[in-house]
C-alpha cells in the first residue's frame, strides 16, 4: 500500500528577502524567455538547437553587455538552470521533429532510403 504524504510550508521573509527572490525569479524568466526565442528563430532556419554551452556563452555576453547588466547580480546557478531546462524538449514537439529530420537524414546517409511513410523508421534487421 502506497501512502501519499503532502507537507505545507511558508517562508517568512522580510521585505529585502521578498525583493532578491522576486528579482531572481524575474531574471530567470528573461533568460528563459530569450533563449527561447533563440532557440526557436534557429529552428525556424532549419538550423539545430544550440549546446548548453554555447548558450552558457550567449549569457556571459549578456552579462556584460550594459542592457543586461543586472544580470551580474543574480547567482549563475539559477541562471544556468534555465539553459538546463531548456535543454528539455521544446513546447509543440519542435525537437522531436527536428530529432526525426536528423534521424531521416542520417539513415539516408546511410543507405537506409529517404522519407519514410507516416513518421515511422523502419529499419533493416542486423544479425
Amino acid at each position: 500500500m502506497i501512502v501519499h504524504k503532502a507537507y505545507k510550508f511558508r517562508l517568512k521573509t522580510n521585505a529585502v528577502l521578498t525583493q532578491h527572490m522576486a528579482c531572481v525569479a524575474g531574471c530567470a524568466r528573461l533568460v528563459w524567455n530569450k533563449t527561447l526565442a533563440e532557440q526557436k528563430t534557429r529552428l525556424g532556419c532549419g538550423e539545430g538547437v544550440q549546446s548548453y554551452s554555447t548558450m552558457c556563452k550567449a549569457l556571459t555576453v549578456w552579462k556584460h553587455t550594459d542592457t543586461y547588466a543586472f544580470l551580474r547580480d543574480v547567482p549563475s546557478q539559477v541562471l544556468q538552470q534555465k539553459l538546463k531546462d531548456l535543454r528539455r524538449p521544446l513546447p509543440g514537439g519542435q525537437c522531436k521533429i527536428v530529432a526525426y529530420r536528423c534521424v531521416l537524414t542520417a539513415l539516408s546517409l546511410m543507405g537506409y532510403g529517404g522519407e519514410a511513410p507516416a513518421r515511422k523508421i523502419f529499419l533493416k534487421r542486423i544479425r
